[in-house]
């Protein structure tokens, strides 16, 4: 037997089958042996919810964060844009106002025309502390502290994220196989 089977019914079966038996001689003991399944599960939401939440870590100083050559807030007219070379614009994106995909990254452009998002897939662009991707994920903390939480985004991946919440602004590293394979900056 797997070690999930064993824990499933360490964890959620023995106990109600003992509720069962006990529950002639001793409703209290009865409800104590039923209420383990639920604790468990109560105990598994309360880590997740602590995991996957940036309410829970300090902050991260990202004040003078950038991904070179970008820089958040930055004036972003057709113009500029043209500059970095030929792209698509994402009208159906559901976050910003103006999204536009280049091959190695995409930028996301308020509606007052300021880069508000910054998404490197390549090689070639450096944060202002000096990883890009392709880097060790090992370095990310080296670099940025262990005040990180991680997430799991479904078709993307695994990532490290820091907060600084007096800038409003996030970072994130995503991996695969302990290399870094996507940067995200954004300003909240």
């Amino acid at each position: 037997m797997g070690f999930q089977v064993l824990a499933m019914m360490g964890i959620f079966i023995i106990p109600i089958i003992i509720g069962i038996f006990m529950s002639k001689k001793s409703k209290k003991a009865s409800m104590i042996w039923f209420s383990i399944p639920f604790l468990f599960v109560v105990g598994v939401l309360i880590w997740w919810v602590y995991e996957i939440n940036d309410r829970f870590i300090a902050d991260t100083d990202l004040a003078t964060e950038q991904i070179e050559p970008f820089e958040l807030l930055e004036d972003m007219d057709g113009e500029t844009l043209q500059a970095y070379g030929e792209f698509e614009e994402d009208e159906d994106n559901p976050v910003f106002e103006n999204m536009y995909e280049y091959d190695d990254f995409s930028l996301g452009v308020d509606g007052e025309e300021q880069l508000t998002y910054i998404e490197i897939r390549e090689k070639g662009y450096e944060t202002t502390k000096g990883l890009q991707v392709g880097d060790s994920i090992d370095r990310v903390e080296e670099v940025y502290g262990t005040d990180t939480y991680t997430t799991n985004e479904t078709g993307i991946g695994v990532s490290k994220n820091y907060v600084d919440r007096e800038h409003e602004r996030h970072i994130k590293f995503f991996e695969d196989d302990g290399v870094i394979t996507q940067i995200t900056l954004y300003k909240r």
